[in-house]
This record gives C-alpha cells, structure tokens and sequence, in this order.
C-alpha cells in the first residue's frame, strides 16, 4: 500500500453521530456513509492506499451510526456495481482511534464490519 487517507468524523461530519438513516437527523449513519464514507474507500482502494477513518474527539457515538456507516458499506449497491469485493473494503479500510474513551466506539465498528461481511 501506498499512502494513508484520513477521515476524522468528528472535524469533517460531526462530533455527534447518531441515527441510521436521515430520517433520524442529519448525522446519520447512511448520510456519513454515502457522503463521506463511500467516497474516499472507493478512491482508497483505486490508488491501492489504506482509508484510516479516525473516531477520536467525537461527544458520542449512536450503535446505529457505526452499524448503518460500517456494516452499511457491505450492503451498499453502488459498491457491488462497480465490482469491488468485501476482500478489497477490508484491506482498505481501518478504524481507528487514538483516544482511550473512543476505543469501544473502534470496536463496536469492527464488530459491524465482521458481522456484515459474514
């Protein structure tokens, strides 16, 4: 892998992340996803480089954001139609945090992304 692109949710989507879908706020889990997400994984994985979405100096983080954003990204069309595979979305992506207090919010996206990708 080449280089590193980061996503620090907190500075470029909010610091308040919840809900699924818009219809549960404009932070949503598919807004974060289609938007900002989706994006730069698929540019990550083009130029062969690692997406490293970063959870730190977030207040909160909902269990549906993380489920809808991460596990989302398994179920997303517009992935399967341009072909890229569940092998090539792990690769490329990390969560990641630096931040002890953020760290469950890490594992709680894991855990999705493993879920989904089953």
């Amino acid at each position: 892998m080449k280089d590193e692109i980061v996503l620090n949710v907190a500075e470029e989507f909010s610091k308040f992340p919840t809900g699924r879908v818009p219809e549960d706020g404009s932070n949503s889990g598919q807004r974060f996803r289609q938007d900002f997400l989706r994006p730069r994984l698929i540019e990550a994985i083009r130029s062969d480089a690692k997406l490293v979405v970063s959870l730190d100096n977030l207040e909160t983080c909902g269990s549906s954001f993380l489920e809808e954003s991460f596990g989302g990204l398994f179920r997303d069309e517009c992935f399967r139609k341009k072909g890229f595979t569940f092998e090539q979305i792990k690769k490329h992506l990390k969560v990641s945090a630096t931040q002890r207090g953020m760290l469950r919010y890490v594992r709680s996206a894991e855990k999705h992304i493993e879920k989904a990708s089953r």
